[in-house]
């Protein structure tokens, strides 16, 4: 992993205080990392709405195919209780029919007794030695009411789960109108791992592939920076601070791909922070003090990067603000508030019309969402819950910097609200192995049932 810190700017008005930025860019790997895949899925009665569980079985069966005989996936089905269906089983050819067999064998019944999935799940979890790269993917269309379902005390269960497990990712994938968008988007947020919302088999092939990508091509785990005192970040990243320090866990880097971390320090108090984590490549920990060095003198591909990180902060910001005084049944700010947020859209569309033609594949997802408060503010969308999912999941990308999953299933036409693109696979923040599983994935899911595909 490659780890470069500097000033953006010659000074910042005077101020003590100065951006700077971090960038942490993983080395580039041709193998492919093996991978342990916990399928937590919701079988609960509701699930059957809509051809939900088929859609999920499918998926499921898509994802298999692309696995190697290194991998293993276990799967655990929850509703009233939790049962473990596949149990860390290594996905070659001969296994594969027998989960494939297993899959089908799926039924729904009961109510969504979360919990009792995620206790489950952690008794399948391989020890620290295993040299897979390990992950759980949690599929639920709704609001756990059994067990333990307060939000808080869910979110304790999940701290239990994965204990000082801090390689194990959950990766969050919510359907229907009625998920839990906070408690899904906050629980792949502290795990480091991806809140995705789907629709349909296309999209959620779209997730699956960007995650499997995502995991085989990791090259380094559990990277942390410990920033003095003297920091403050910038970028939204889960962390801890205590009276000297502030732990920020940033979690996986993929190969190739570059991730920028912004913050501000004071220049009075020239003190290193520390980079951590471990190199899967060579298996070796990580440690490094990093000093902020001067505003250096950038590639073109650098500066935009750099700059769109400032503006991705923005649109985060809006985002959260917005969402946080609107809700399903319609908005609630003053008409005051609303011409000043309209304001803020208008500007920010503006610039990323004008933002690099490279980043036309993500700046045109971030444009359709801006486009998507207008109508939230508007409060005249029928489908207001599964858009503030969308934007809880978009927001997470923007401000993490790590790779999109799903950006489909928006309604339109409308005025101000045009349909979105299926997906950003295409974009550059997220790696070539997540990229190339995300589209087979998904002309594997428009083409069931050719063989050839």
């Amino acid at each position: 992993m490659d780890i470069s810190a500097h000033y953006v700017s010659d000074s910042d008005s005077g101020s003590r205080m100065r951006k700077a930025a971090l960038r942490l860019k993983g080395h580039t790997r041709e193998d492919q990392e093996p991978t342990h895949i916990i399928f937590l899925l919701d079988t609960s009665g509701s699930m059957d709405e809509d051809d939900k569980l088929a859609t999920c079985k499918k998926s499921l069966s898509f994802v298999l195919e692309l696995m190697r005989d290194t991998d293993a996936a276990s799967i655990v089905g929850f509703d009233d209780n939790a049962n473990v269906i596949i149990k860390c089983m290594e996905t070659t050819p001969e296994n594969k029919v027998r989960i494939l067999s297993r899959i089908d064998s799926i039924v729904t019944g009961g109510c969504t007794n979360m919990s009792a999935g995620l206790i489950e799940a952690r008794s399948l979890i391989e020890p620290e030695t295993s040299l897979r790269k390990q992950g759980i993917v949690l599929l639920t269309d709704g609001v756990a009411n059994l067990g333990v379902w307060e939000p808080e005390k869910l979110f304790e269960v999940v701290r239990s789960v994965i204990g000082s497990r801090d390689s194990l990712t959950v990766n969050t994938v919510g359907y229907g109108l009625t998920h839990n968008i906070d408690l899904l988007s906050k629980i792949s947020d502290w795990t480091n791992g991806t809140y995705s919302v789907v629709n349909s088999l296309e999209h959620v092939a779209t997730v699956f592939g960007s995650i499997l990508g995502s995991m085989v091509s990791t090259t380094a785990q559990t990277v942390k920076l410990l920033l003095p005192p003297n920091c403050k970040m910038i970028t939204k990243l889960p962390s801890e601070t205590t009276p000297i320090s502030t732990i920020v866990r940033v979690g996986d880097i993929q190969s190739e791909v570059s991730q920028i971390i912004l913050f501000e320090v004071d220049t009075e108090v020239n003190l290193p922070f520390q980079v951590s984590g471990y190199n899967l490549l060579n298996h070796t920990l990580i440690e490094e003090l990093v000093h902020v060095g001067p505003v250096p003198a950038m590639s073109d591909e650098d500066r935009v990067s750099l700059e769109f990180a400032f503006l991705r902060i923005e649109v985060v910001s809006l985002i959260t603000e917005i969402r946080a005084s609107v809700d399903s049944a319609g908005p609630q700010v003053s008409s005051e508030q609303k011409a000043v947020f309209l304001e803020k859209i208008a500007e920010l569309k503006l610039r990323l019309e004008s933002a690099d033609e490279s980043l036309s594949s993500i700046t045109t997802v971030m444009k359709t969402d801006l486009s998507m408060l207008i109508v939230a503010l508007n409060g005249t969308n029928h489908r207001n819950n599964v858009d503030l999912g969308l934007l809880s999941q978009h927001a997470g990308v923007y401000s993490s910097g790590r790779g999109m999953t799903s950006v489909g299933g928006a309604p339109g036409p409308d005025e101000d609200y045009p349909t979105a693109p299926p997906d950003v696979i295409a974009s550059p923040m997220i790696s070539r192995s997540a990229r190339r599983y995300a589209s087979m994935l998904r002309t594997r899911s428009q083409n069931p049932e050719d063989p050839a595909v």
